[in-house]
């Protein structure tokens, strides 16, 4: 896991026996990956590590249902059940972005859903006022150019 990222399990709220338990994962605000993709805005996981598939006596395959493509992109889930994505630009605050993905098993109608909740990590400090933070770069942007408009026919760009 390139962002050293390390998930929440979340069990289902009623167990059952001989079932495929595909589990939630959160992946909270503080040790999730950056925004704006790169080495370290790049989610691994290893669903086979969390899902308990003992109840298929045949193969085991998962695959991507749907995710959330405003904070992620290039997401892939290998049949094996590795998840890989990348976090776009767009950057907000705690908020969790979704993976929903479904186990199989080849030789019967056992199948289950779990979805993966991403929450980027803030690289952000406090800026000064008037400015914004860059997610990308974890930088203060300058405070915009002040005008001050003495009359109308004269302007002065500080």
């Amino acid at each position: 896991m390139p962002c050293g990222c390390i998930p929440i399990i979340v069990d289902p709220p009623n167990p059952c026996t001989n079932c495929l338990i595909a589990r939630d994962l959160r992946f909270r605000c503080d040790q999730g990956p950056d925004p704006c993709g790169g080495v370290n805005g790049t989610l691994t996981v290893d669903l086979a590590q969390y899902n308990d598939v003992t109840a298929c006596t045949g193969v085991v395959t998962y695959s991507l249902d749907s995710f959330d493509a405003v904070g992620l992109q290039n997401v892939t889930v290998s049949a094996a059940g590795v998840v890989s994505a990348e976090t776009t630009n767009v950057f907000k605050d705690h908020k969790e972005y979704k993976i929903q993905y479904r186990v199989k098993c080849s030789n019967s109608i056992l199948s289950s859903i779990g979805i993966i909740y991403v929450c980027m990590r803030n690289p952000c400090g406090i800026c000064p006022p008037n400015t914004s933070c860059n997610p990308c770069t974890g930088l203060c942007d300058a405070p915009p150019d002040e005008i001050l408009i003495h009359n109308i026919n004269e302007i002065v760009v500080l």
